[in-house]
């Protein structure tokens, strides 16, 4: 689909070059620095909802926490405002634009040791923003982003920071914690660690413990207990699906 921000400049300073993906909760782009030439990565909230000031505010509150977070394994904030244009943008350090979603859908796949790598990482990145009192509220395999730094594979994570009380509307309800597949979805830390539980899982097994195309075909598969994931890997440690099962507790 052709999208009239590419190529355009942002706040006078930052070049559009190429959409990665389109989202509720921010459009995100590969560009440069205008004059520098740096990579970086855009995030953008849609014209649409930036009209609204609620949905603005939300978006540069996220941002304001989000910049305040400093770890090796969330994806780096660097700038974030609105322009003169009324565009609203989120800068973030550049990525290759290889996520966990784009793997489980390819032909490379997970082995144990790979799996255990990516998703402790994962897992410092939300613990060091709970520790900051910043949540994600919709960690999926679409915001763990894959980058191959000195031959060793790290994950930066995106969309720490948002705010706890709303779900946006494109949000994958596979990922979402009980809670949070409700009417009234709330969430807090202990939703992004069922969401890291669902991740594992699926990396190990090769599909979500818990299938649906709704929220509410979510929340009714999860009043049971998932496919013991040695059916799909019997191969595997007895010491990891005890921790997907705790993460995945309701």
């Amino acid at each position: 689909m052709d999208n009239d921000l590419t190529g355009k400049l942002i706040a006078d300073k930052y070049r559009i070059e190429s959409l990665l993906r389109e989202s509720d909760s921010g459009d995100l782009y590969l560009g440069k620095h205008d004059i520098s030439g740096k990579p970086i990565t855009v995030r953008i909230l849609s014209p649409a909802l930036a009209i609204d000031a609620r949905w603005a505010k939300r978006f540069l509150d996220e941002a304001r926490t989000a910049a305040a977070l400093e770890h090796q394994n969330i994806l780096n904030l660097t700038d974030f405002g609105t322009d003169s244009k009324g565009i609203v943008y989120a800068i973030y350090e550049p990525v290759s634009g290889e996520t966990v979603k784009s793997i489980l859908t390819g032909d490379a796949g997970f082995d144990l040791s790979r799996t255990v790598n990516l998703i402790k990482q994962v897992a410092a990145a939300a613990v060091a923003a709970h520790a900051q009192r910043a949540i994600n509220g919709t960690l999926a395999p679409s915001n763990i982003f894959v980058e191959d730094v000195n031959g060793i594979e790290t994950v930066k994570v995106l969309g720490f920071g948002s705010d706890n009380m709303n779900v946006p509307r494109d949000a994958d309800p596979r990922y979402l914690a009980p809670e949070q597949c409700t009417n009234f979805p709330v969430a807090d830390k202990r939703s992004d660690i069922f969401s890291v539980g669902v991740i594992l899982y699926e990396m190990l097994a090769g599909e979500v413990p818990f299938d649906g195309k709704t929220a509410s075909d979510v929340l009714a598969r999860q009043k049971e207990p998932p496919l013991p994931i040695s059916a799909f890997r019997p191969d595997l440690h007895s010491q990891i699906e005890p921790i997907i099962l705790s993460a995945l507790a309701r």
